[in-house]
């Protein structure tokens, strides 16, 4: 009857009401107090995959050992077939940072097999004989290869390296065409002079590209975490409780 159904119903409706026309708003964002209260972490590990590129012999094994390994003989490095990758721990602003050495052979037998690891590249070395000047011209190709296989070759950092230096009475290429090569692929390529013999000489050059290459993955890294916050924010639970209009 009319007696019973006030007294179940009417308080809760008056509770209701009450809750609707009090409270100005409620937006509880989830995704936030998640965010807000989430554990601290260290900060996250980085990887960075170079590649070192260019005509056969120009030295390109020697260089990667020469920096990966401070006990390597640069008498006599091994031969590469197709594809090596070799591995070194670094810091780079106080983040730990793997770098991926990815040597691809020079010959041309070799240029459908490696064409694929572009893909992913943060860093190419762009390597030349200095005592060979017929190995300067084709990286323009190199490099082409680099743009047409990588996807985005805009947040790839670049450096045009002369090798074999310590050879200086067969020098054939000054540093001036390098530079100008370097020039010529682009406005922000590096350039760089090295000798395995003068291992100072190799490590300065990979830092540099390496410092290159991560201010380049620190801005996409930005990018995607600018993305997924919007992203999270839409997505996000949200409640609003507005207050009733008078």
């Amino acid at each position: 009857d009319l007696n019973a159904f006030s007294f179940f119903f009417l308080p809760s409706f008056s509770f209701l009401f009450f809750l609707h026309s009090s409270l100005d708003c409620w937006c509880v964002s989830f995704h936030s107090l998640r965010k807000r209260f989430a554990p601290m972490s260290g900060p996250s590990k980085v990887v960075l995959k170079l590649l070192v590129v260019g005509e056969v012999d120009v030295g390109k094994t020697s260089l990667l050992l020469s920096y990966a390994d401070p006990n390597s003989d640069p008498h006599s490095p091994p031969p590469t077939n197709g594809v090596d990758v070799l591995s070194v721990q670094t810091t780079i602003e106080n983040r730990p940072v793997t770098v991926q050495l990815w040597d691809t052979a020079g010959q041309e037998r070799f240029r459908v097999i490696t064409s694929s690891f572009y893909k992913g590249a943060h860093g190419v070395m762009l390597a030349y004989d200095t005592t060979s000047r017929e190995t300067l011209a084709p990286l323009k190709g190199w490099d082409a290869d680099v743009d047409r296989y990588h996807g985005n070759p805009s947040v790839v950092a670049k450096m045009v390296v002369g090798t074999k230096t310590d050879l200086a009475d067969q020098r054939t290429v000054p540093a001036e065409d390098g530079q100008a090569m370097a020039g010529a692929i682009g406005k922000d390529v590096l350039y760089a002079e090295t000798s395995v013999f003068a291992r100072d000489s190799v490590l300065v050059a990979f830092q540099r590209l390496l410092d290159a290459a991560y201010a380049k993955y620190k801005v996409e890294e930005e990018k995607r975490k600018k993305a997924a916050e919007e992203s999270a924010g839409e997505a996000g639970d949200v409640v609003h409780v507005k207050k009733a209009s008078s």
